[in-house]
């Protein structure tokens, strides 16, 4: 499982899509990690841009900075890989933000970033829903940004509260009519993914077709940017894929609107099957 998700996770990533957007920092430090990652190796590479309090995915959530240095060094003959950003936003207090894209290994890649107190963006959550081939069409030609938040809740703390009772509300409709809920709270151009097919921003009808009727989800935690308007959560998840039933975790960004909140990004992660031993 550590190999996994090192080798899926191990990419470098070219220059980002020419022009800038109101997200561009973001991009900017995905970039810096991806150099990082590429100079360093792996371990070294994810540990120098994980935030103290960063998470990630094994069989559960666990804290990301001493999951990462249980890693091995990477195989010299560890082929290239490469991911792109083809959507990025950023808080209106500048400190939070998220990107996602596709990648030369079977997984869109999702990275919540936050400035840490010293100025630095460092990750809080790195990860992404695995695909059963890497995306076609390469790198992205352009980076869609998420518009700014129009409204937000003050403070973090606030944030964080409205947020468990959408989070609650989502869990109780979802155990019922998942598309419903789902349907009530995507933002306009949001993403979903998680379905082992590739998820287009916008293409989000698609993706709540193929997860079935009902959905489990039990929120674990999360964090917010300090103006309120963007925030992070994450939690474990049951869902269908036409005959099979699947179990793992949910990551998603909020940002708040006039109307409540909205998921501006959604990925279900999934523990790829482990390899069966010969016989």
């Amino acid at each position: 499982m550590k190999r996994m998700i090192a080798t899926a996770l191990a990419m470098v990533m070219g220059p980002p899509a020419a022009g800038a957007g109101p997200a561009q920092p973001v991009v900017e430090a995905e970039a810096a990690f991806a150099r990082a990652v590429a100079a360093r190796g792996t371990r070294d590479g994810f540990i120098d841009f994980a935030a103290p309090d960063a998470i990630m995915f094994a069989d559960k959530p666990v804290p990301a900075r001493g999951f990462i240095a249980s890693w091995p060094d990477d195989p010299e003959d560890a082929p290239p890989l490469d991911w792109w950003p083809d959507f990025a936003g950023i808080a209106r207090s500048g400190d939070f933000g998220f990107s996602t894209g596709p990648a030369t290994s079977p997984v869109r890649y999702m990275t919540v970033w936050q400035k840490q107190p010293d100025g630095q963006w460092k990750w809080i959550y790195d990860g992404g829903a695995n695909l059963p081939a890497p995306a076609a069409g390469g790198k992205p030609k352009t980076i869609r940004f998420l518009p700014a938040a129009t409204a937000e809740a003050g403070s973090a703390a606030r944030a964080m509260a409205e947020i468990g009772a959408v989070e609650t509300k989502l869990a109780t409709d979802a155990a019922t009519d998942a598309p419903a809920a789902y349907r009530a709270l995507i933002a306009e151009g949001g993403v979903l993914a998680g379905t082992l097919a590739w998820a287009e921003p916008g293409g989000q009808a698609d993706e709540i077709a193929r997860r079935g009727a009902t959905m489990t989800l039990q929120p674990l935690g999360g964090s917010a940017s300090s103006a309120g308007d963007m925030a992070f959560t994450y939690g474990s998840a049951g869902w269908t894929e036409g005959a099979h039933s699947r179990r793992g975790h949910y990551a998603r960004v909020w940002q708040r609107s006039p109307a409540g909140w909205r998921l501006a990004m959604e990925a279900l992660i999934a523990p790829r099957p482990r390899p069966q031993p010969a016989e």
